[in-house]
């Protein structure tokens, strides 16, 4: 009778510790959920901005899709959805990243379709199409060039240097342990920026660019980005525009680009090393 009543007993005692355990926890994510409704926009900024700063490493995926509408009849049509996942070590200054394009120069074009690979180590680049086994390797100053492009396109530290900018107007929504932040009303500076990106976009992807001083964003323009609520590293940044331009000064385009990155595994990659198999090339 004893050793039941002391079962009994310690079962009581279980359900107790069991039942504060659980009443904590919920009370703590509570407190914890309020704090993050609570955020302001510029302390979550600053906190993105804190942390994007002290990342060893990240992993990204990048799927870009371009239609182009043309005076020129050769040019109508043109498209391409460019797919790119890649891993980026900023503390040793590496990048690898594997790139999908589909391509249709005008309406009539069936397309075509290319995979690569690419590593940017120091100021050299090894690359090379799926399909084929040679590699080929560019250094000097067509190197550094190339690398600044890709870092442009796959680092956020320049999405963070424009969403800090007290000039751009953003709301901010908290919504499942994350910040979805909405660009209202862009700044003259974030405008040239994702001018340059576009650019960007379309090079990587081998179409044709703008003429800088002739792009001209049209008035449906949506960006959102992210972020984790309890870690501050962007989780996805989505582009969503139409742009008005002239190629050449001659041609007037319009080109519909939309883009989302995700990114993931935060210091948590694998070094990145050139295979010996390119170096030897």
């Amino acid at each position: 009778m004893k050793k039941k009543s002391r079962l009994y007993f310690l079962t009581i005692v279980l359900v107790v510790m069991l039942v504060g355990c659980n009443t904590v926890s919920k009370s703590s994510k509570d407190k914890s959920a309020q704090a993050n409704q609570n955020e302001t926009i510029e302390n979550v900024l600053k906190k993105v901005s804190d942390r994007q700063s002290n990342q060893k490493s990240f992993s990204t995926a990048l799927d870009t899709k371009v239609e182009i509408t043309s005076t020129n009849q050769k040019n109508k049509g043109a498209s391409s959805d460019n797919q790119v996942k890649a891993t980026i070590d900023k503390e040793a200054d590496r990048i690898y990243f594997k790139q999908t394009s589909e391509k249709k120069e005008n309406q009539s074009d069936k397309g075509t379709t290319f995979e690569g690979e690419v590593y940017f180590v120091d100021d050299e680049i090894y690359s090379r199409l799926l399909s084929e086994q040679n590699w080929q390797k560019m250094n000097g100053q067509e190197a550094i060039l190339a690398k600044s492009k890709i870092t442009f396109l796959l680092y956020m530290g320049e999405y963070v240097k424009q969403l800090e900018n007290p000039k751009n107007s953003f709301e901010m929504e908290y919504k499942d342990n994350q910040y979805v932040l909405t660009l209202k009303k862009p700044s003259d500076d974030f405008i040239r920026f994702l001018g340059d990106y576009v650019n960007n976009q379309l090079e990587v992807g081998e179409l044709y660019t703008f003429e800088s001083s002739s792009m001209r964003f049209k008035n449906d323009l949506k960006f959102f980005v992210t972020v984790d609520s309890s870690t501050f590293d962007i989780k996805n940044i989505t582009l969503k525009t139409t742009v008005n331009g002239k190629v050449d000064n001659i041609t007037e385009e319009t080109i519909e680009i939309s883009s989302r990155a995700s990114y993931s595994d935060f210091d948590k990659t694998e070094a990145i090393e050139v295979p010996q198999e390119a170096k030897s090339k």
